[in-house]
């Protein structure tokens, strides 16, 4: 889910364009990166969740794909982040870093209160805990591809009770994960607002900061390289 849609913020003027530039961001050299993504029909409150574990040279270590259901697309999101959490204690991956394309996630891994969350939020940070609260990163969805397919792919099945784990990568993702793996940069225009760019940079993404984005900033940058990290310090 875009981080424009998941925004907590008034998206209605948007009057600027933002070029952007971005690719799947490789962890470090040793760790491995969590991608989810979660797909959501609203009429009939249907979901898919999706996420892929990789290493720090794009190989396929773990993927998952699974119907689900579920009130709203953040919803279908928390649920994304708390399955690939319990696959990661299941395989035992503790040295990882988490990456999404929905900015709301952090803050409601913050928030003390969100009635309609907190049960998949106490999940959520009970697996973040005892796995040594690996950081939740930001990216675009270009830079989050692989996961929103597996979503995709899960939201499409008939069988309401469709689950699969990927040992190695499906058929139908194999060009888009060596796109990743060579570094492919997928450029796009986004229209969008100081807003909406301001609160990307209030949550910690360097690209805003670095392009002159803040909570009182009156300018915008027209073009900009990738922008995607937020570290999460979660409340205990």
């Amino acid at each position: 889910m875009e981080y424009l849609h998941c925004s907590n913020i008034n998206c209605n003027k948007l009057d600027r364009h933002l070029q952007v530039t971005t690719k799947w961001e490789p962890p470090t050299i040793h760790q491995l990166k969590l991608n989810i993504d979660g797909a959501f029909k609203g009429r009939f409150q249907q979901g898919g969740i999706g996420g892929v574990f990789r290493d720090s040279t794009g190989n396929w270590i773990l993927g998952f794909t699974k119907t689900t259901t579920g009130p709203s697309p953040l919803y279908i999101e928390l649920e994304a982040l708390c399955y690939g959490l319990q696959l990661a204690v299941t395989y035992k991956f503790t040295n990882f870093q988490i990456e999404t394309d929905s900015a709301s996630i952090p803050s409601l891994i913050e928030s003390k209160f969100s009635p309609l969350y907190n049960t998949l939020i106490s999940k959520c940070r009970y697996w973040l805990k005892m796995l040594g609260n690996p950081p939740i990163l930001h990216n675009f969805r270009e830079g989050n591809k692989i996961a929103h397919e597996l979503a995709q792919h899960g939201i499409q099945q008939a069988n309401v009770y469709y689950s699969q784990t990927y040992l190695e990568v499906p058929d139908y993702l194999r060009d888009d994960v060596r796109a990743d793996k060579e570094g492919i940069n997928v450029t796009r225009t986004s229209t969008t607002n100081i807003i909406v760019l301001n609160n990307l940079a209030m949550l910690g993404n360097p690209l805003m900061s670095s392009f002159g984005c803040n909570a009182t900033s009156t300018s915008m940058p027209t073009s900009a390289p990738n922008g995607r990290t937020r570290p999460c310090n979660h409340a205990t």
